[in-house]
């Protein structure tokens, strides 16, 4: 069986049922093989005893890798339509993400999220900690409306046409207790807010100053 990680929580020997199936119909494991395991906190080199169902394995050598970034960071993201969502969270649990908030924003087309499309978020995320390599399984929330975000101590707010870059931002010291595009307010929480309505709002200013020149 190639190299596999799979997602079993609290490293128990039993794996979910859906990683039993992925495991055994897919890669074709067999008594004996090893894989990895992990289950948001540490992960463990483990070797199958038993393919079920459930697959059951037992843990050869526990690991603590240090692979995440070590502090917390919240990415809150407005609604974005269609499947757009789904590769924002795959690509911030790549980037080290450990939560995910959804917000319902002024120009957010879609106003709501199902409970389905939170699962499948929620798996998506699931499995891209899976393929990068991550302890941490980044949570994902049901969406809430802007207002709602709270104070937070460090925040970095990320929009089309911020000229300033993450890295000079957070190296950078100021006295300000407004945040900007790029400011940091302190060292505890990194949170961005990623707005996606500049096209919107182009348009409509577009169409505004073609009624102007009519």
């Amino acid at each position: 069986m190639r190299p596999h990680r799979a997602f079993s929580p609290g490293l128990t020997g039993v794996l979910p049922l859906r990683e039993t199936r992925h495991l055994v119909e897919v890669l074709r494991a067999r008594v004996g093989d090893r894989f990895t395991v992990f289950d948001g906190e540490r992960e463990a080199l483990a070797e199958v005893v038993d393919l079920g169902p459930p697959l059951r394995y037992r843990v050869l050598e526990e690991r603590r890798p240090e692979r995440e970034v070590g502090v917390e960071v919240v990415l809150y993201v407005a609604l974005l339509k269609g499947d757009k969502l789904a590769e924002v969270v795959r690509a911030a649990t790549e980037l080290g993400a450990t939560r995910i908030q959804p917000l319902v924003t002024r120009h957010s087309v879609p106003k709501e999220m199902g409970e389905g499309k939170l699962r499948r978020l929620r798996a998506v995320a699931l499995e891209a900690a899976k393929q990068s390599g991550r302890v941490v399984v980044p949570e994902v929330l049901p969406p809430i409306p802007l207002k709602a975000v709270p104070q937070v101590a460090q925040g970095l707010v990320a929009h089309v046409g911020a000229t300033a870059l993450v890295r000079e931002a957070t190296t950078t010291t100021t006295t300000t207790t407004t945040p900007t595009a790029a400011t940091p307010i302190n060292n505890n929480i990194i949170n961005i807010i990623i707005q996606r309505h500049h096209d919107h709002n182009t348009k409509h200013n577009h169409h505004h100053n073609n009624n102007d020149h009519n």
